[in-house]
């Protein structure tokens, strides 16, 4: 075994302690705790075994095997570079045309059921009351406040962090030319789903610490000076706004170099840097596009509760449309961000289809 003291790749093979051997695409090594096989292009760990005589044996062969396997044979994909805005936004709608079917299949198998047991929950715990509206009385569904809070967190803890993680899993490999089913993407993307999960709590965690003065503050002064209690929370916007700007690109990282969470803020702290205005504009641009879709749902929404009411019929028809609105909108938004992420990397890095190509690998071990 060709022990060497440290990693000398300055931490690229992330929680490596020594590499030991080195291919053309894996090396093998050991962490703190285990021995380890790592992508030759760095990230977190692909395969680890126990550091044992035994745990040795079964990464060299695992290692072996891995190297001397023909890569996978994909399809033309499209090539990774840097990209204007034009690009950006070309390259997003290119890789959602061609796979509308598997992406709108990935959102729809979470989303779906998810949706519908919402609407169950709340035909069943509700009661009907009457509401004076523009039209007149109309009846209105009314359910217990804890029926919002377990749809919210269902959809937090479980829905949206599987939701993310398939559909970039899908998404990526879609870019160097894999095709997803979706099973496959649901085998890919459960396993990530908790650090998605870690990540998107560690972000709401620093975004309401640098929010939460200014919104204290804010309530404070409320009740003698309103417009200034109403400025200073919302001064508190500004860098709440920020710091989500600068950790945008942390799910897609997380995804596709297998990091953790702290490691997915720092890697997307580091790629949106010089990058900030760029990225913000980009992706409001992309929140315009999908505007019409979601005011037209509003329009419907406000015309038949009006006219209607909020019945279990009317809910349903409604809940359906805002389904139907997620399932098209959430994988272009996903794409455009994964986009941001490339772009990113192939200035920063010179990143190209066959380095994306070698870390997607991963995604599927």
């Amino acid at each position: 075994m060709d022990e060497r003291g440290g990693d000398p790749d300055g931490g690229r093979f992330l929680g490596s302690r020594a590499i030991d051997y080195r291919g053309e695409r894996f090396v093998v090594g050991r962490t703190d705790r285990e021995y380890a096989i790592w992508d030759a292009s760095g990230g977190g760990p692909i395969r680890t075994f126990p550091l044992t005589d035994e745990g040795w044996a079964g990464a060299w062969t695992t290692y072996r095997g891995l190297e001397e396997a023909p890569p996978a044979p994909r399809g033309p994909g499209l090539e990774v570079g840097p990209m204007d805005v034009g690009r950006i936004f070309a390259g997003a709608f290119r890789v959602y045309g061609s796979n509308l079917r598997t992406l709108v299949a990935v959102v729809a198998v979470i989303v779906v059921p998810f949706q519908l047991a919402a609407y169950l929950l709340v035909v069943a715990t509700a009661r009907q009351v009457e509401v004076s509206t523009a039209m007149g009385r109309v009846p209105f569904l009314v359910a217990p406040d804890w029926v919002g809070w377990v749809s919210n967190a269902v959809n937090a803890l479980i829905v949206t962090p599987l939701l993310t993680a398939a559909v970039v899993a899908t998404a990526v490999r879609a870019y160097v030319g894999e095709r997803t089913g979706v099973g496959e993407a649901m085998r890919i993307g459960a396993p990530r789903a908790p650090a998605v999960l870690w990540f998107a709590v560690l972000v709401a965690l620093g975004v309401s610490l640098v929010a939460l003065p200014f919104v204290l503050v804010g309530l404070s002064i409320q009740d003698t000076n309103r417009p200034a209690g109403i400025a200073v929370i919302l001064l508190g916007a500004i860098p709440a706004i920020y710091l989500s700007i600068r950790w945008l690109l942390g799910t897609t990282a997380l995804m596709v170099e297998r990091t953790g969470g702290p490691a997915a803020m720092r890697r997307s702290w580091r790629l949106v840097r010089g990058r900030w205005w760029r990225t913000l504009g980009i992706l409001l641009l992309g929140a315009l596009i999908l505007f019409g879709a979601g005011l037209v749902v509003g329009v419907i929404f406000v015309a038949v509760v009006l006219r209607a009411g909020l019945t279990a019929l009317t809910l349903g028809i409604l809940s359906g449309l805002g389904a139907l609105v997620s399932i098209f909108a959430m994988p272009f938004l996903a794409l455009l961000v994964i986009h941001l992420y490339l772009d990113a990397r192939a200035r920063d890095e010179g990143l190209d289809r066959s380095g994306l190509g070698r870390e997607v690998e991963r995604l599927a071990r």
